[in-house]
């Protein structure tokens, strides 16, 4: 009788420490942190591997990490210029580039079409060849904190020498996304 008096008092006692926790609207967070113009840092992982022929150099597979200083330009649009660095098969180049992302809340996790545009810089060969890149994609993300979100994309990554090869990436990011606060919040 003792331990079915004890089970029921611990049951009961645990339950209304259960209730009485205030509960975090991650909706809430979700619309504050894409709604709101501001500066922020997107930091992701980049993983990319080759489609079509892939036996030259720069076109089998890349893994890279990248940092986005952007801004919120509107409610649900955001800007910013990124750059890193990505290990390719045939060596390593630094990318910069532009990067435009569109949000779409739609509660605890949001949705968002990104585009990355911009050059691939090869410091490492005497000839230096300068590439350049589009990557167009969609993703999404979930708030963790008040001003920081996880994200996961994926997207088409192409790249070209001019007047030479072209190489295509089915390409994957994730990352976490920093909001600035401002001090008026």
């Amino acid at each position: 009788m003792k331990k079915l008096l004890v089970i029921l008092l611990v049951f009961f006692s645990a339950s209304t420490l259960i209730v009485g926790q205030t509960r975090v609207d991650n909706k809430k967070y979700s619309v504050v942190l894409n709604s709101r113009p501001g500066l922020m840092n997107i930091t992701e992982i980049n993983v990319g591997f080759g489609l079509g022929d892939t036996s030259t150099d720069y076109s089998k597979r890349f893994l890279g990490l990248t940092s986005i200083l952007g801004i919120g330009i509107t409610r649900y649009f955001h800007g910013g210029i990124g750059t890193g660095i990505s290990f390719y098969n045939g060596g390593l180049l630094v990318p910069l580039y532009l990067d435009l992302r569109y949000i779409f809340n739609f509660g605890k996790i949001s949705a968002y079409a990104f585009g990355d545009g911009g050059l691939l810089l090869n410091f490492a060969e005497s000839d230096g060849k300068t590439k350049i890149f589009i990557n167009p994609g969609a993703g999404l993300t979930y708030p963790i904190y008040d001003n920081l979100t996880a994200n996961l994309g994926a997207g088409l990554f192409l790249q070209s020498v001019k007047d030479q090869s072209r190489d295509s990436f089915i390409n994957f990011k994730l990352g976490i996304t920093y909001f600035f606060k401002n001090k008026k919040n």
